[in-house]
């Protein structure tokens, strides 16, 4: 805009040096590269909105009850906010079979899908996928299953990942609270929660939850 602004002026007061000034200021590139900046901002500005939309919806401060949900959506939610982590680096895979709405305190278990997809994320180095399945159990049991390609626990790891305070993180990265909150959500919820990982074969977070009512 600048540069715009010199040229114009320019114009008035010595309009023959007009076409040596176009080559300094690059117009060209400027005029091909304005609408790509607008259109940035408005991207960004978009973005932006439904970041505080998706953290409204996310967090649900007014709907502290127990409330009837679909299981779907608060993944789907969460998969929003998350979408600066994920974006244009890991392939998200949905595989949702049939749920009933569940009667659950829909932030708590957004904060488990936070925690353990934000994790997944963190343990793909470079590009990798997140495959999210879900499914009714045979004895009727809501089944919620979130696995990463990244590098895996070894199995002392993951014997403690949902202990208080334990992190495989570096120190100031991470509280090591995270996976020991979301445990105790899920069992508040009269539900389950279990981990499966290998080094170098990733890891699958299996989560059930009681039906609906």
């Amino acid at each position: 805009s600048d540069k715009l602004i010199k040229l114009v002026n320019q114009v008035e007061e010595n309009p023959k040096t007009i076409k040596k000034l176009k080559e300094e200021i690059e117009f060209d590139y400027i005029v091909d590269d304005m609408p790509k900046l607008i259109q940035s901002c408005e991207d960004g500005a978009r973005r932006t909105r439904d970041i505080v939309i998706g953290l409204r919806n996310f967090s649900r401060l007014e709907q502290a009850k127990v409330q009837e949900v679909n299981i779907h959506e608060g993944i789907d939610e969460t998969l929003s906010l998350l979408s600066g982590e994920i974006k244009n680096r890991i392939t998200i895979s949905k595989k949702y079979g049939t749920l009933p709405k569940l009667m659950v305190y829909p932030s708590q278990l957004n904060q488990v899908f936070m925690n353990i997809l934000s994790n997944a994320a963190h343990a793909i180095e470079g590009e990798g996928e997140i495959t999210i399945a879900t499914k009714m159990t045979a004895d009727g049991k809501a089944e919620i299953r979130i696995k990463d390609t990244g590098k895996g626990m070894p199995k002392d790891v993951a014997e403690k990942i949902f202990d208080p305070f334990f992190t495989t993180k570096a120190n100031g990265k991470g509280t090591g609270l995270g996976m020991s909150i979301s445990y105790g959500i899920i069992q508040k919820h009269g539900g389950d929660i279990q981990v499966h990982s290998e080094p170098g074969a990733g890891t699958e977070f299996i989560i059930t939850l009681g039906t609906a009512r």
